[in-house]
């Protein structure tokens, strides 16, 4: 496996993956595509990945002239998609969209159904979503510090949403507080839009 394939799998964000990992765009049939296409998307829906890739799969639908369907397939971290899409035929007929949990779940998971490096190749990066630090507009802080003088006067008071466990949002939250000494209850949802 030669580096650069290693960081572009690593580095990228969002990941639009085909069930073969020698498939590309560039070498399908002439005639592709002749039917629908299916992105599989691990987020549920109404989220932000969910977002991204329904504008995605509406731009894609106009160029290709030919249906994107993005069905969500939501769970273990996104691993129970991840394993249909590794497993579907390899017609270029089904993609992977994913965000930053296709590099996160090889490091949580002992054992995964499928090889990230040897089932998918990369496509494309499609977005770029920024994480913020959001609280209630009522909470009495203006800044970081305050923040984390609030928190920290209050272990175990507090709770943070995200969209799972394991997930990037969870991850960072948890890397925040461990970083700043703090204690917090993490409260996972079936999907960030639950969260927010």
């Amino acid at each position: 496996m030669d580096r650069q394939r290693r960081r572009v799998l690593a580095a990228l964000p969002a990941i639009g993956a085909l069930a073969s990992p020698l498939r590309t765009l560039a070498n399908e049939p002439a005639g592709w595509p002749d039917k629908p296409v299916r992105m599989v998307l691990p987020y549920a829906a109404g989220g932000p990945t969910d977002v991204v890739a329904r504008a995605l799969a509406a731009r894609m639908s106009a160029q290709l002239r030919q249906q994107i369907v993005v069905e969500n397939r939501t769970g273990a971290s996104g691993n129970i998609a991840c394993e249909f899409v590794a497993h579907a035929p390899a017609d270029g007929y089904t993609a992977l969209y994913h965000s930053s949990g296709f590099a996160i779940s090889p490091a949580l998971y002992k054992k995964l159904n499928y090889d990230p490096l040897r089932d998918f190749a990369p496509v494309g990066l499609a977005a770029t979503i920024p994480a913020v630090l959001m609280v209630n507009k009522d909470l009495p802080v203006t800044n970081i510090r305050e923040f984390i003088t609030y928190v920290r006067a209050r272990p175990n008071q507090l709770s943070f949403g995200t969209g799972g466990v394991g997930n990037i949002t969870h991850l960072a939250v948890a890397l925040f507080l461990q970083a700043n000494q703090l204690e917090a209850i993490h409260v996972p949802y079936k999907g960030r839009n639950g969260a927010i």
